[in-house]
């Protein structure tokens, strides 16, 4: 499965990633941010584990504003993630307050 973020549906909600959202796509036209130290610390959040990969594509716009919040949070609160592939293209932004 993947995801496909192409709107600001989630511009200050934040999204955590599942294993049905892995691969997750940011478009130019998306937007992911969080201003609320909550649910992850990050506008992205991925919990870790045994097995768990995580891949995230971004062309948009991903970023925290809130203090002590990261951009993209993959393990942090928990075990480390088997792998991980993050790639910010051309005109991507990834920000955090961390």
């Amino acid at each position: 499965m993947a995801k496909t973020i192409s709107t600001s549906t989630y511009a200050t909600s934040g999204f955590t990633l599942t294993s049905a959202a892995s691969p997750l796509t940011v478009t130019s036209g998306g937007t992911v941010g969080k201003t609320l130290a909550t649910g992850g610390h990050a506008a992205i959040y991925g919990s870790g584990g045994a097995n768990t990969n995580w891949t995230i594509d971004n062309s948009g716009h991903v970023s925290a504003t809130g203090s002590g919040i990261f951009g993209i949070n993959l393990g942090y609160f928990g075990p480390t993630v088997t792998s991980a592939l993050i790639i910010n293209r051309s005109g991507g932004l990834i920000a955090g307050q961390q």
